[in-house]
Protein backbone atom coordinates (compact mmCIF):
# COMPACT_ATOMS: atom_id res chain seq x y z
CA UNK A 1 0.00 0.00 0.00
CA UNK A 2 2.85 2.47 0.54
CA UNK A 3 4.21 1.81 -2.68
CA UNK A 4 1.11 2.91 -4.23
CA UNK A 5 1.31 5.90 -2.68
CA UNK A 6 4.23 7.65 -4.19
CA UNK A 7 4.19 5.85 -7.20
CA UNK A 8 0.02 8.20 -7.12
CA UNK A 9 2.33 11.52 -6.28
CA UNK A 10 4.27 10.42 -9.33
CA UNK A 11 1.67 10.07 -11.95
CA UNK A 12 0.16 13.32 -10.17
CA UNK A 13 2.98 15.60 -10.50
CA UNK A 14 3.28 14.34 -14.12
CA UNK A 15 0.11 14.86 -15.22
CA UNK A 16 0.29 18.80 -13.69
CA UNK A 17 4.07 19.31 -15.13
CA UNK A 18 1.87 18.03 -19.05
CA UNK A 19 -0.90 19.89 -18.55
CA UNK A 20 1.67 23.32 -17.87
CA UNK A 21 3.88 22.39 -21.08
CA UNK A 22 1.59 24.18 -23.55
CA UNK A 23 0.78 27.67 -21.22
CA UNK A 24 4.60 27.64 -21.32
CA UNK A 25 4.71 27.28 -24.80
CA UNK A 26 2.16 29.75 -25.71
CA UNK A 27 4.28 32.60 -22.90
CA UNK A 28 7.24 31.61 -24.85
CA UNK A 29 5.65 32.52 -28.15
CA UNK A 30 4.64 35.90 -27.19
CA UNK A 31 8.17 36.35 -25.86
CA UNK A 32 9.38 35.86 -29.27
CA UNK A 33 7.01 38.16 -30.54
CA UNK A 34 8.01 40.98 -27.75
CA UNK A 35 4.74 40.92 -26.44
CA UNK A 36 3.77 40.54 -22.37
CA UNK A 37 1.58 37.87 -21.28
CA UNK A 38 -1.59 38.85 -19.74
CA UNK A 39 -0.38 38.28 -15.86
CA UNK A 40 2.49 40.73 -17.15
CA UNK A 41 0.19 43.55 -18.32
CA UNK A 42 -1.92 42.99 -15.17
CA UNK A 43 0.90 43.28 -13.11
CA UNK A 44 2.27 46.59 -14.35
CA UNK A 45 -1.38 48.16 -14.54
CA UNK A 46 -1.41 47.02 -10.63
CA UNK A 47 2.21 48.67 -9.48
CA UNK A 48 1.09 52.07 -11.94
CA UNK A 49 -2.03 52.00 -9.89
CA UNK A 50 -0.67 51.21 -6.33
CA UNK A 51 2.72 53.01 -6.05
CA UNK A 52 2.47 55.77 -8.53
CA UNK A 53 5.81 56.99 -9.34
CA UNK A 54 7.91 55.50 -6.76
CA UNK A 55 11.15 54.14 -8.18
CA UNK A 56 11.34 50.88 -6.80
CA UNK A 57 8.00 50.17 -8.53
CA UNK A 58 9.33 52.06 -12.41
CA UNK A 59 12.11 49.92 -12.26
CA UNK A 60 10.01 46.90 -11.70
CA UNK A 61 7.88 47.92 -14.58
CA UNK A 62 11.15 47.94 -16.87
CA UNK A 63 12.41 44.79 -15.90
CA UNK A 64 8.63 43.13 -16.92
CA UNK A 65 9.08 44.68 -20.27
CA UNK A 66 12.51 44.14 -20.48
CA UNK A 67 11.63 40.04 -20.15
CA UNK A 68 8.83 40.41 -22.13
CA UNK A 69 11.09 41.40 -25.21
CA UNK A 70 10.10 45.13 -25.27
CA UNK A 71 13.64 46.96 -24.79
CA UNK A 72 12.20 50.48 -25.77
CA UNK A 73 10.01 50.47 -23.34
CA UNK A 74 12.30 48.45 -20.77
CA UNK A 75 14.77 51.28 -21.23
CA UNK A 76 11.97 54.18 -20.79
CA UNK A 77 10.96 53.16 -17.18
CA UNK A 78 14.33 51.86 -16.27
CA UNK A 79 15.66 55.37 -16.85
CA UNK A 80 12.89 57.03 -14.91
CA UNK A 81 13.18 55.00 -12.08
CA UNK A 82 17.70 55.77 -12.42
CA UNK A 83 16.96 59.53 -12.73
CA UNK A 84 14.35 59.38 -9.11
CA UNK A 85 17.40 58.17 -7.71
CA UNK A 86 16.76 54.52 -7.72
CA UNK A 87 20.59 52.82 -7.44
CA UNK A 88 19.32 49.10 -9.01
CA UNK A 89 18.33 51.21 -11.96
CA UNK A 90 21.30 52.99 -12.35
CA UNK A 91 23.43 49.88 -11.99
CA UNK A 92 21.31 48.09 -15.03
CA UNK A 93 21.90 51.25 -17.23
CA UNK A 94 25.59 50.89 -16.45
CA UNK A 95 25.56 47.30 -17.07
CA UNK A 96 23.34 48.22 -20.56
CA UNK A 97 26.39 50.49 -21.54
CA UNK A 98 29.06 48.30 -20.69
CA UNK A 99 27.81 45.48 -22.95
CA UNK A 100 27.15 48.31 -25.59
CA UNK A 101 31.03 48.86 -25.59
CA UNK A 102 32.02 45.36 -25.53
CA UNK A 103 29.88 44.82 -28.61
CA UNK A 104 31.63 47.51 -30.22
CA UNK A 105 35.09 46.63 -28.68
CA UNK A 106 34.31 42.68 -30.14
CA UNK A 107 33.31 43.98 -33.60
CA UNK A 108 36.55 46.23 -33.98
CA UNK A 109 38.37 43.61 -32.95
CA UNK A 110 36.95 41.01 -35.57
CA UNK A 111 37.28 43.44 -38.27
CA UNK A 112 40.65 44.05 -37.44
CA UNK A 113 41.96 40.51 -37.12
CA UNK A 114 40.13 39.81 -40.49
CA UNK A 115 42.09 43.01 -41.92
CA UNK A 116 44.95 41.21 -40.64
CA UNK A 117 44.42 37.68 -41.68
CA UNK A 118 43.62 39.64 -45.36
CA UNK A 119 46.89 40.83 -45.63
CA UNK A 120 48.67 38.02 -44.86
CA UNK A 121 47.06 35.72 -47.62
Amino acid sequence: METKRPLFLSVLALLAALQSIPVFAAETALRDQGLLTENEKEAIRSMQTLMGNRADAQYAIGRIFERGGLEREARTWIQKSAQAGYVQAKLWIAEQQMKAAFRGDQGRMLVSSRRSMAEGE
